[in-house]
């Protein structure tokens, strides 16, 4: 089994290229949703946050408003490494226990995990191999607003509050660029693919 680490700022498009690897076969572990998932309400990791950064943050059916999270998080660095800190261990350890799950299977010889900060914390070192989705700084700040409904200066501040991409490059084994259309970016991601699938059934 080959693990593939999908990885890229904020709006470069890895969500789209995971897409394409699980449309080609692959199987794919997706660390946002486990980051939900670990935030449903009433869990340990939900009743730290709310702790932490107060009822406020909540939506009327008692989730965590990401949205009003995000907004402060993002404005404060001690603030977002706190939130990390309840967060990626939690996180962390769900995606070993799929890996092994899936190791046990024996069924699938490429997965996949689609993890947005996976260099930030270290975890290309668990990974066969790292595909970093690029797109240029404009770009990215356009989809941010257009995606999330964002003023310029907080989607900015959301992008730079990660690893510049150029950092990223230096760890990575595939770079997809993603500054153009949707059809050029799947044809680089099917390239990717096609590279690394036989590794995985070797």
């Amino acid at each position: 089994m080959l693990v593939v680490g999908i990885t890229g700022g904020v709006a470069t498009g890895k969500s789209l290229v995971a897409g394409e690897f699980a449309r080609l076969g692959a199987r794919v572990v997706d660390a946002d949703a486990l980051a939900r998932k670990v935030l449903e309400p009433d869990l340990p990791a939900w009743r730290e946050v709310v702790a932490e950064f107060g009822r406020h943050i909540l939506a009327p059916d008692g989730t965590i408003d990401r949205a009003k999270l995000g907004d402060i998080v993002f404005a404060d660095p001690e603030k977002r490494s706190r939130l990390e800190q309840i967060i990626h261990p939690r996180v962390l350890a769900e995606q070993v226990r799929r890996l092994a799950e899936l190791k046990i299977q024996g069924a699938q010889p490429l997965v996949v995990l689609d993890v947005p900060l996976l260099i930030e914390v270290g975890w290309h070192k668990l990974v066969d191999r790292v595909a970093l989705v690029m797109a240029d700084y404009q770009c990215q700040v356009k989809r941010l607003q257009r995606r999330n409904g964002l003023s310029e200066e907080r989607a900015k501040l959301r992008i730079e509050a990660q690893l510049p991409l150029l950092e990223k490059q230096k760890h990575a084994h595939y770079i997809i660029y993603n500054n153009g259309s949707v059809e050029e970016a799947l044809s680089q991601a099917k390239s990717v693919y096609n590279q690394l699938a036989p590794c995985g059934r070797g």
